[in-house]
């Protein structure tokens, strides 16, 4: 009986709840996945792929559109998220190289979204969301290391500081400055002002792509944040 009754309180604090514009902060840890993938024979900025770790700071306004627990947010997010990788070709031979890549990149998106806040028992609620990303990609430092070998030796080295976003490095096919993409997300809120967020997404609009004939390089993204945030109401 305690349980029926402690539901049907909820279930009528769930339909008694009204929509409220809010505004929030928040701070996030994000993570990027650039997926390189090429069918060009030189593939040396596109070498593999990897994840950029990173940062994010978002302020945004919720709009209550309804007289349910319903908003409609818009935001801005600016991230910085940086990382590298190598990858050695070593064979048996002795005759080979080993490549190091180390990329920066900082973004600007205006997140759109729709979510719905689910009232559960005492002053917590979860609150699923989904919305688009207008994404603008504010700088990328890409750093090159070619370090060549024989007999296990090594004989030469040569360092390239690029950008993704400069026509002469990319040999006439820069990065996109523009992206379009989608996120999908959930908060955990509690006290109505204090929430942890999770979300994931991709970008519609690829960040790199070249083709010519029937070759192609390009680089898409995925996206990952865990934020803090506080609601001001």
């Amino acid at each position: 009986m305690k349980k029926i009754i402690l539901f049907c309180l909820a279930f009528v604090a769930f339909f008694s709840v009204k929509a409220e514009n809010y505004m929030f902060g928040e701070l996030s840890y994000d993570n990027t996945h650039m997926g390189y993938k090429s069918t060009f024979p030189d593939n040396d900025l596109m070498i593999s792929s990897m994840g950029l770790n990173g940062f994010g700071l978002q302020y945004t306004y919720g709009f209550g559109i309804t007289d349910r627990p319903m908003n409609v947010e818009v935001g801005a997010k600016w991230s910085m998220v940086f990382g590298g990788k190598t990858v050695k070709d070593i064979p048996f031979t002795g005759v080979g190289e080993e490549i190091n890549t180390h990329v920066n990149l900082m973004r600007l998106a205006i997140p759109v979204s729709y979510i719905y806040h689910f009232p559960l028992m005492g002053k917590l609620a979860i609150a699923p969301y989904l919305g688009l990303d207008f994404r603008f990609n504010l700088m990328s430092q890409l750093k090159v290391k070619y370090t060549e070998y024989l007999n296990g030796d090594y004989v030469d080295q040569e360092k390239l500081n690029l950008s993704y976003f400069n026509k002469k490095d990319m040999d006439g096919h820069p990065a996109s400055r523009f992206q379009l993409g989608w996120h999908l997300g959930v908060r955990i809120e509690g006290n109505q002002k204090y929430f942890l967020d999770i979300q994931y997404g991709t970008d519609f609009v690829r960040f790199y792509n070249h083709t010519l004939g029937e070759a192609n390089a390009h680089i898409n993204t995925g996206n990952f944040s865990l934020g803090l945030g506080y609601y001001f109401k």
